[in-house]
């Protein structure tokens, strides 16, 4: 038996990955991404300007390269498979503004700063579209629920509405499944797949006999 004070021998503590700090700047990429990818300009010559050394380097404190490279990767995939899937959107709706940030007078005596991600305008009704993206680990049955009846949905459609004085079609939440970070692992089918032993073929589902694999080459 130890005394309660005494340390035990032979272990070394190591540096908890910055994991809050490192999901943050995730979702700044990728808001950024899809912002100047609706505006139609050069997202990933964006994306790029964004990573640069200075920035890479006060990232790097805590967090591997490798694993940092691949939060990129998962940005970057995650932006073309928005626009591969949802980029129809923009058929119906004019882009009005991005991130815009405003002071919203909830009474005489209390002011909410808001920034929304995106207003969008119907092309054929002209009604006014919040737009808003957010990252998921995995699907949930019970997201849309969530979101119908949360504060932020009735709050941001009043503001908008009393901010331009005009009716607000609704909000559109664009959710986007990105995996879990888990363990040092970023588990998601967008960077990390199973191959079968097997047969030694590879999917974004995991089956019996089957292990986890980079797919960061594809």
């Amino acid at each position: 038996d130890f005394p309660a004070a005494e340390q035990v021998g032979g272990l070394v503590p190591c540096e908890e990955l910055d994991k809050t700090h490192l999901a943050k700047q995730r979702g700044i990429w990728l808001h950024g991404c899809l912002e100047q990818l609706i505006k139609g300009n050069d997202w990933e010559a964006w994306l790029q300007a964004q990573v640069n050394p200075q920035q890479v380097a006060a990232l790097l404190t805590n967090t591997p390269n490798e694993m940092l490279q691949e939060q990129i990767l998962l940005v970057r995939r995650a932006t073309i498979g928005w626009k591969h899937q949802r980029g129809h959107l923009l058929d119906r709706y004019t882009p009005v503004s991005a991130e815009e940030e405003w002071s919203w007078q909830m009474s005489p005596f209390v002011a909410q700063t808001l920034r929304l991600d995106q207003v969008w305008r119907n092309k054929e009704s002209g009604q006014l579209l919040i737009v808003d993206f957010k990252s998921l680990g995995r699907p949930d049955a019970n997201w849309i629920d969530r979101l119908r009846n949360s504060d932020q949905t009735h709050l941001y459609i009043q503001a908008l509405s009393e901010r331009s004085g005009e009716r607000i079609e609704g909000i559109q939440y664009e959710g986007i499944v990105i995996g879990k970070f888990e363990d040092g692992i970023q588990k998601s089918p967008i960077v990390r797949a199973y191959q079968n032993a097997r047969t030694g073929a590879t999917s974004a589902k995991w089956t019996s006999g089957s292990t986890m694999v980079s797919s960061k080459e594809w």
